[in-house]
């Protein structure tokens, strides 16, 4: 097969330079208050982050300081890694967030498919209010409820974590 290359021409009484498109010059003007705030509001992450790796790499007896460490250590982390059996911890984590998050997303579906299609009934539409709602209720405030809860019904394991955070 062969390729041709056609070239256009522009038409008669037009300049080419039209057929591009204009570069529009705006004058981008700083704005150094939304700058600082921005980097003043980043010092709350990026102090505490400081501060993590710096005692993470300090011995038991220098870790009460604010000075840096007068040597790194680097085993510490190695000690954390197997002292906590990370990988199985990790891969606990992962079966937790993927059963979670597909039965979230089967459940809600159907859930949100029957609110959505009969909204004109008042009980639908309070299901919908409420769900709305509820929106707007932290998770933390009733975590304990659910945890003790979930404790009294044998479920502090994986199953009771999956269940919980579907």
């Amino acid at each position: 097969m062969t390729s041709a290359t056609v070239a256009t021409k522009p038409a008669a009484g037009r300049n080419q330079s039209q057929d591009k498109p204009e570069k529009i010059h705006k004058d981008h003007k700083v704005n150094w208050w939304l700058t600082a705030a921005v980097a003043v509001l980043s010092l709350t992450v990026l102090v505490p982050l400081y501060f993590t790796v710096v005692t993470a790499l300090k011995t038991p007896g220098e870790a009460g300081t604010f000075s840096l460490p007068t040597s790194w250590q680097w085993h510490n982390f190695v000690d954390a890694w197997n002292k906590v059996n990370y990988p199985k911890a990790a891969l606990n984590s992962a079966i937790i967030t993927v059963c979670a998050v597909v039965l979230t997303l089967l459940t809600n579906t159907f859930v949100a498919y029957a609110v959505a299609r009969n909204m004109d009934k008042r009980f639908f539409r309070f299901l919908y209010y409420f769900f709305l709602a509820m929106m707007f209720v932290p998770f933390t405030v009733v975590m304990l409820p659910i945890a003790k809860e979930m404790g009294t019904l044998h479920l502090d394991n994986q199953l009771g974590l999956i269940v919980l955070y579907t």
